[in-house]
Parts: C-alpha cells; structure tokens; sequence
C-alpha cells in the first residue's frame, strides 16, 4: 500500500509546534489543536515511532485480506434477503405491494476500493494489531495513532510545492490551484484522522471498550510489539530511497551532460557502491549473501525513483 513517501512527514514539519503557511489554515489550525491535545505527553521521538509504526502497517497487510471473511458474510446475508423475497412471491402466492419497489441491496464499502486512503486502511487495522506492552511505546493508545496519522499527512502535504511540477507558462495562479487541489487531499484525509482519533479518545476513556468491538472481528491479532525489527527495517528502507532521490536530483542528475539520459540503473550502482555496500555480507565470507544484498538494494532504490517519478510523490510514508 503506498500510502507513505520515504520522506519522512516530519523531517521539515515539526509535529509539536508547525505550523503551515501554504494551507487551508482555518481547517488545519483546528485538527492541529486537536491531536496535538492527544499527543501532548508524547515526546517527537514517540511520534516519529508512531508514524513508522503506521508505515509499516499499512505496508505489509492488504486490508481486503483482512476483511475479506467479513464481506463474503454480508455478501451472502444480502443475497439470502432478496432470494427471499422473490421465493414468496413465486411460491407462495403472496400479493406484490401496488407499487412495488424492485428488492434494495444494501452496498457495502468495499475494502479493495481503488481510492481507499490511508485513514480508512488504518481503521480496518484495528481489529487486527494489538498495540499494547510495546517496550519502546507504554500505553499506546488508537487515539494517538490516528493523532499521528493526522500529523503525518500535514507533513507530507508541505513537500507538494516542491514535488508538484510548475506550469510551464509560468502561470502562477495556475500553480497555486494546483497545489491548492493536490494539498486538499491530505487536508481532508488529516481531517478525518482527526475526527476518529477524537471517537477513539472518547471510547478509551472509559463511554464503551473498542477492544470489545475488534476481537469479536478477529480471532487473533499480530502484536505489534513483536514487530519492532521489521518496523525498523522498513524505516531504515525508507529512510535509504529518500536518500537516494535526493542523490538523483541533487548529484547524479546535474552531473550529466545537456544530451545524456539518466541512467537509473547507473545511478542506482554508483549510490550503492559509494553509501550502501559496506553494509553488505563480506564478499569473501559469504558471496551469496552479498550479492542477494546488492541485487535487492538496488532493485528498491530503482523501483523507488520510478515510483517518485510516476505519482510525483515517493511512496511509501503515511
């Protein structure tokens, strides 16, 4: 799901006391106010655990998968609704109503949805994590993630007047509606995350149990505290293809001459040999390792610079 970039949210966006200026700030000034309340005993450092935390969630479980045993039950609850009803009016002689309306089907949202942003994907997580006894995180409550997720999307949404590309007319009015447009997105989504963490903070303090709720869902959750070493792989991975982008725009990219393409794959080779391999197996000790190592690295950081190329956002942060 890459609902994050692997520039991290808060890297030019301070979660405890930013404020941004480009943005919707009657709406924001509110949710900022709001999870900030949330997440006022948290220290950054919790936070930005938080917001890997939630990257690593919605990057490792498809949602559908997660609910899929759910909708084939209302799936097949509807269908013995409407069968129902035609079976009496066939069978049984019963008089249709004078104007009769043809039998409803109740639509349900469906998890695959191709537009499902990253406050609903996190909310279909809920029956399935168990956030509890984290070492590194006490007391960790669905509230603060939410809080968080929040955060993370103002963040992310200050990087848009850098990513998004300028009319080439030079219209700047132009420009600004279309920051305006891509920023609304992440306004809205923070908003809703907001409005959630708020329902969360509301059932924890004490009005009804959302635990209750969640293990009615699922049989058995992954405890998120036993997740700690692929949190932190995943955050190391994004932090990895930030880097590497940067090394493209920053270095590679302006190195070339005005009629050579950019290689990525060149780009990918020399950024691994230069940063990247002496965190490799020893070649001699054990070559497999090594170059399994070098061959995944570099298929990432190529994959990584295509997908930041193609949406125009890096994938893969909340």
């Amino acid at each position: 799901m890459d609902y994050i970039q692997p520039h991290p949210p808060f890297e030019n966006f301070d979660p405890k006391i930013s404020h941004p200026t480009q943005h919707y700030l009657d709406v924001l000034t509110s949710v900022l106010i709001e999870t900030r309340q949330i997440l006022y005993e948290r220290s950054r450092s919790d936070i930005e655990f938080i917001a890997d935390s939630i990257s690593y969630m919605l990057d490792q479980y498809e949602p559908l998968e997660i609910n899929a045993d759910r909708l084939v039950e209302l799936e097949k609850k509807n269908k013995e609704e409407v069968d129902e009803v035609f079976r009496k009016q066939l069978f049984e002689d019963v008089e249709p109503e004078k104007d009769p309306a043809f039998p409803v089907r109740e639509v349900y949202s469906r998890f695959d949805h191709p537009f499902l942003g990253p406050c609903a994907a996190l909310n279909t997580m809920v029956g399935y994590y168990e956030i509890k006894n984290q070492p590194e995180l006490e007391n960790a409550k669905w509230s603060e993630y939410f809080a968080v997720l929040a955060l993370a999307l103002i963040g992310e949404s200050t990087s848009i007047p850098k990513v998004i590309s300028k009319d080439i007319k030079k219209d700047k009015i132009n420009d600004f509606y279309r920051e305006s447009f891509n920023i609304s997105y992440f306004v809205i989504e923070a908003m809703k995350a907001s409005s959630v963490a708020n329902k969360f903070r509301t059932l924890e303090s004490g009005v009804e149990q959302i635990k209750q709720i969640a293990e009615e869902q699922v049989k058995q959750k992954v405890h998120l505290s036993q997740q700690l070493g692929g949190i932190k792989r995943h955050a190391e991975n994004n932090r990895v293809k930030s880097n590497f982008i940067r090394f493209c725009e920053n270095s590679f990219i302006p190195a070339l001459n005005n009629d050579e393409k950019l290689n990525i794959t060149a780009a990918a080779r020399e950024f691994y040999e230069e940063f990247l391999e002496d965190h490799a197996p020893d070649k001699y000790k054990d070559p497999d390792g090594a170059f399994k190592h070098r061959e995944n690295t570099l298929r990432m950081l190529t994959t990584a610079w295509r997908n930041y190329k193609k949406t125009g956002q890096q994938p893969n942060q909340p």
